[in-house]
């Protein structure tokens, strides 16, 4: 059974670490390595900078959706433990293709499974899906 969780928090940096401690307590519910359970801290705290970075000064939402693996369903293989990321605020100009977002792709490469940055035309999204497969 998957599980979700949604926590708001005003577009302060300092607001990171409460998102970074949810973040790592429901990746250790995930069975999460602590290896794994860095890198779901790490691509948190970039998609909140990135959203205050770029963004407008609003609220930033995070949805954190935890899948506990197990057969997918179509040839009876087994998933392994996921936890999806998603940050997203209102703001009216995001440009999710801009040179400026260059070190998150990078971060966000090399700690997820993958991830998207997009703009909605009235806000933007950052979605994250960890862990990343095994170096």
């Amino acid at each position: 059974m998957s599980a979700s969780v949604v926590l708001r928090i005003p577009a302060d940096p300092a607001m990171s670490r409460v998102a970074r401690l949810a973040a790592g307590g429901l990746a250790s519910l995930q069975s999460l390595d602590v290896d794994q359970i860095e890198d779901v801290k790490i691509a948190v705290s970039e998609i909140i900078l990135a959203l205050i970075e770029h963004g407008e000064g609003n609220d930033i939402s995070l949805t954190f959706n935890a899948d506990p693996g197990g057969s997918d369903g179509s040839d009876g293989s087994a998933t392994s433990p996921s936890l999806v990321v998603m940050g997203s605020t209102a703001c009216a100009e995001f440009d999710a293709t801009s040179p400026e977002l260059d070190l998150c792709h990078a971060v966000l490469t090399g700690v997820s499974r993958s991830y998207s940055i997009s703009s909605t035309g009235v806000g933007a999204e950052i979605r994250v899906v960890l862990p990343g497969e095994p170096a």
